[in-house]
């Protein structure tokens, strides 16, 4: 599947998923009718579909929708998750989102969502299709993204526009920080992160 806003001249963003077959070919369209945007996709495990959708710009809609599909393409629920993030951390007010990530969790089977803000901060979640958020922790720094490891934490690159490096953290599974690396360069921005298979780690990052 693939998400990302199309525009009809309306101002409003006409958000979709498609999916494919493995030759291209068009399966189903879905229309998304909250008119945001499509930050992350994440295929679960179960074969199910995680859709995160946030609003770009910077009006301060601080809202962050997760869908819930079937792997037919078939709407499980939809959650409007923000409000009580706000209220938990009562910060967000006046900042807007960035962007979000999303990972499922190796021991909770959970959906880790990451999520970056305009103030150059960001927060992490473990959040249940079902229950709703399990925990959240707040980070000093954005997220570009994030992957989880084989002991039951992740492991995420991150970047402050006004610090002169980029991080790689390591984290257990409920949030908490057990390391961090950092590579020095002027003004970072993190980009992605991926896993080899011989269990090491490749990060794609850039410095203005």
């Amino acid at each position: 599947g693939h998400g990302g806003p199309f525009m009809n001249n309306d101002a409003v963003y006409d958000s979709k998923i498609m999916f494919a077959d493995n030759d291209g070919n068009l399966l189903k369209l879905i229309s998304l009718p909250t008119g945001f945007q499509v930050s992350d996709l994440l295929a679960m495990d179960d074969g199910s579909l995680m859709a995160a959708e946030t609003f770009p710009g910077y009006d301060f809609r601080n809202q962050i929708y997760m869908y819930h599909f079937t792997e037919n393409g078939d709407l499980i629920s939809l959650d409007s998750i923000f409000p009580s993030i706000i209220d938990t951390l009562n910060i967000f007010s006046g900042y807007d989102l960035r962007g979000i990530r999303m990972c499922q969790s190796h021991t909770s089977g959970n959906v880790i969502v990451f999520a970056r803000t305009e103030d150059q901060t960001g927060f992490i979640m473990e959040y249940n299709p079902v229950s709703g958020s399990q925990w959240l922790t707040r980070t000093s720094e954005q997220i570009g993204d994030c992957l989880p490891t084989p002991d039951g934490g992740y492991l995420m690159n991150a970047e402050n526009f006004y610090n002169p490096y980029l991080s790689l953290i390591k984290m257990n599974a409920t949030g908490d920080t057990i390391w961090s690396k950092h590579f020095y360069g002027l003004y970072p921005l993190s980009q992605q992160l991926i896993a080899t298979d011989d269990g090491n780690y490749i990060m794609g990052n850039g410095f203005f």
